[in-house]
C-alpha cells in the first residue's frame, strides 16, 4: 500500500517530465519535423538559428557554476534559466549583470521577480552591443558607422504545483529584436520539484518558437539535479540538448559558502559535440560576497580562442545566498 501511494505521488511528475522530453524528441527528428509553412515562415526550422545570444549564461552566479543551474534557479535569473524556479522566491529578487566579452562586445542582463497573487511574476531584459561597426559601399569606401544593438525581453509567471511532491511550474514569453533581423517570438517552460530528501530536479524547454524566413530561436532542452549536501554547500548536475543544432553538453557545478558573507563557485561544462574551439574551454569559476540582502558576484568563463567572459553582477534578495 505504501509503495502504491509513493508511485501515485510521483506519477504527475513523471508525466510532466515525459511530456517535455517527448516534445523535444519530436522537434529533434531529422529534417524539418513539425514544419507548418505559412508564407515564408516555418515552425522549428532546424537549418538556421537567430538570437544565439539567448544561449549565453544570464547572470554571474550561474556562469560561475559552469551553467549547472536548471535545478537551482532560486533568484530572479530563473526567468531565463528555468521559469519554474521563480516559485522558490519568498521575497523580491533582482539581478543586474554586465558581461565583458572582448572585441567591443558586451552583454547586459537585468531581471526582477516578486510574488503576485498566488504565484511569482518575473521580468528579464537582455541587451547585446557590438561596438562601432564601419559601413562601406560596394566599392569598399567608408560611408558611415553604426552601433548594432540586440534586445530580448521576457515575462514569466510561476505557480506551485497542486499535486505530488512540492514543486513549481512556470512559463516565460520572450520578444527578441535583432538589429539585422527584426522581431522574433519564443517561449520557455520549466518546472522544479523537491523529490527525495535533499534532492531537487529541474526540467526546462527554453526559447521555443516559430522560424521566420528560415531562422529559428535557439531552442534548448535542459534537465538538472541539485543535491543540498549541507548548509552552504550545493552540488548541481545539468544536461542540455540544442534542438536546432543537435548539440549536447553535460555540466557539474558546485557552490560553497565558507563564510556567511562569501560564496565560492566552480563548474565544468563538457560539450559532447565539437564546437571547433581551441584553448581553454569548459572550466568556470566564480566568487560572491553578501551583505544582508545585497550581493556582488563575479564569474570567469573562457571560450577557447573565441573569447573570455568576465561577468560582474549585483544581486538583491534573500534567495541570493545558497539555499
Amino acid at each position: 500500500m505504501r509503495g502504491d501511494t509513493r508511485l501515485r505521488d510521483f506519477a504527475p511528475m513523471i508525466v510532466e517530465i515525459g511530456v517535455l522530453l517527448i516534445g523535444a524528441s519530436m522537434l529533434s527528428l531529422p529534417g524539418r519535423t513539425f514544419a507548418a509553412t505559412q508564407g515564408d515562415s516555418e515552425l522549428f526550422d532546424a537549418g538556421k538559428v537567430r538570437a544565439a545570444f539567448l544561449s549565453q549564461a544570464a547572470g554571474a552566479r550561474p556562469a560561475g557554476m559552469g551553467e549547472a543551474f536548471t535545478a537551482v534557479s532560486n533568484d530572479a535569473s530563473a526567468v531565463s534559466w528555468n521559469p519554474g524556479g521563480l516559485g522558490q522566491l519568498t521575497s523580491p529578487s533582482a539581478v543586474m549583470v554586465y558581461d565583458v566579452m572582448g572585441d567591443d562586445i558586451g552583454m547586459a542582463y537585468l531581471a526582477g521577480a516578486m510574488k503576485l497573487g498566488s504565484g511569482v511574476f518575473g521580468l528579464g531584459l537582455t541587451a547585446v552591443t557590438y561596438g562601432e561597426l564601419v559601413q562601406r559601399d560596394d566599392a569598399g569606401a567608408k560611408v558611415g558607422t553604426e552601433s548594432p544593438l540586440d534586445i530580448a525581453v521576457a515575462g514569466a509567471y510561476t505557480m506551485e504545483n497542486p499535486w505530488g511532491p512540492k514543486g513549481w511550474s512556470g512559463i516565460a514569453l520572450e520578444v527578441v529584436y535583432e538589429n539585422a533581423g527584426g522581431p522574433l517570438f519564443c517561449a520557455s517552460l520549466g518546472t522544479i520539484l523537491r523529490v527525495v530528501g535533499k534532492w531537487s530536479v529541474g526540467v526546462a524547454a527554453l526559447h521555443l518558437g516559430p522560424a521566420v524566413k528560415g531562422f529559428s530561436p535557439p531552442a534548448t532542452m535542459k534537465g538538472g539535479l541539485l543535491y543540498d549536501v549541507t548548509e552552504g554547500l550545493d552540488v548541481a548536475l545539468d544536461a542540455s540538448y540544442g534542438i536546432m543544432d543537435r548539440s549536447m553538453a553535460g555540466t557539474l557545478g558546485i557552490e560553497y559558502s565558507p563564510l556567511h558573507a562569501m560564496v565560492l563557485r566552480i563548474g565544468y561544462k563538457r560539450d559532447l559535440t565539437d564546437q571547433g574551439l581551441k584553448g581553454l574551454t569548459g572550466l568556470a569559476a566564480g566568487l560572491g560576497f553578501r551583505w544582508r540582502s545585497f550581493g556582488l558576484d563575479y564569474a570567469f568563463q573562457p571560450f577557447g580562442d573565441l573569447a573570455t567572459s568576465h561577468r560582474i553582477g549585483l544581486v538583491y534578495g534573500r534567495n541570493a545566498s545558497p539555499q
